[in-house]
C-alpha cells in the first residue's frame, strides 16, 4: 500500500512526528472516527417505525 505509507510519511513530516508516533496518531483518529457511536443518532433511529 504505497499510498497509505506515503500518506503517513507526509503526515509525519508535516507534524514533525516519527513513524511510531504517526501510527499512534492515525490509529487514534481511526478509532475516534469509527469507534465512537453517536448515541443520540442511534436513539433516534431505534425510535423509527419501519414499514
Amino acid at each position: 500500500m504505497r499510498d497509505s505509507r506515503h500518506r503517513r510519511e507526509r503526515v509525519g513530516a508535516r507534524l514533525g512526528l516519527e513513524a511510531p508516533r504517526v501510527e499512534s496518531f492515525t490509529a487514534g483518529l481511526w478509532a475516534e472516527d469509527l469507534g465512537a457511536p453517536n448515541e443520540e443518532l442511534f436513539a433516534h433511529v431505534r425510535g423509527l417505525r419501519w414499514g
